[in-house]
């Protein structure tokens, strides 16, 4: 599963890139992950803290509300 990064995916912080390569996947695979609880494991522990945060603004809080929708 791959999919290029367009121009303006690449001024991402690198963390933001790591969100939208989850939110990528799971849009790829929620036929076999929808309503099954799923483990993702990240290189880097600042993922994990983005994802436990509760206010977003802009599209990390349009990415969380579609990472909200499984049970990660």
């Amino acid at each position: 599963m791959s999919q290029s990064l367009i121009d303006d995916d690449f001024k991402f912080p690198y963390v933001e890139k790591h969100a939208l390569a989850l939110v990528v996947a799971l849009r790829k695979f929620r036929h076999y992950i929808h309503n099954c609880h799923t483990i993702f494991k990240f290189s880097i522990p600042a993922v994990k803290h983005l994802l436990s945060q509760t206010y977003f603004k802009g599209r990390l809080a349009n990415w969380l509300a579609k990472i909200q929708e499984y049970n990660l």
